[in-house]
């Protein structure tokens, strides 16, 4: 006996296709969503060590360089101390026409390693923190300026 509905059958097996395939695409569509928010988190140490660098320029070119630059030189280029701290940018100063990095008394440092600047392997290493260079000359002296920045910038859900 032939059922008397066979069309209404032939119908409901093709909307199964139909609802599989909305299924997969649903599915893609969160799995790319989850994937672009918890992806890999952005990288701007470099353009943030170079930001820094010509902020210090500016402020070296317009100002005096003396024991009151040197004691107040967070205030005098409007840096926040606390923030330069808390992002880990690194600030070294030379009045030299040697080399900066291996320089022992700089005219203004923060602290921290800067020979990671000059090996090349952490060049290219994401791990080591990016330096930014720059010489200028004021007053007849030559300045070099090197800043680093090893801020990692990872999102945080609250």
């Amino acid at each position: 006996m032939i059922p008397k509905n066979k069309k209404a059958q032939l119908g409901e097996q093709l909307t199964v296709f139909a609802f599989l395939f909305l299924l997969v695409v649903i599915g893609i569509g969160i799995a790319g969503g989850v994937y672009i928010f918890f992806g890999s988190g952005y990288d701007s140490r470099q353009v943030e060590a170079d930001i820094l660098n010509h902020k210090v320029r500016n402020c070296l070119s317009e100002n005096i360089l003396d024991d009151n630059f040197k004691d107040n030189f967070y205030e005098i280029c409007k840096l926040n101390k606390q923030s330069m701290e808390v992002s880990k940018n690194l600030i070294k100063i030379c009045v030299t026409s040697g080399n900066c990095i291996e320089e022992g008394s700089p005219f203004f440092s923060t602290g921290g390693d800067f020979v990671i600047c000059d090996v090349e392997a952490a060049k290219r290493n994401n791990a080591f923190q990016k330096c930014s260079h720059s010489t200028f000359t004021k007053e007849g002296k030559e300045l070099q300026i090197i800043t680093t920045s090893n801020q990692q910038i990872r999102r945080t859900i609250a």
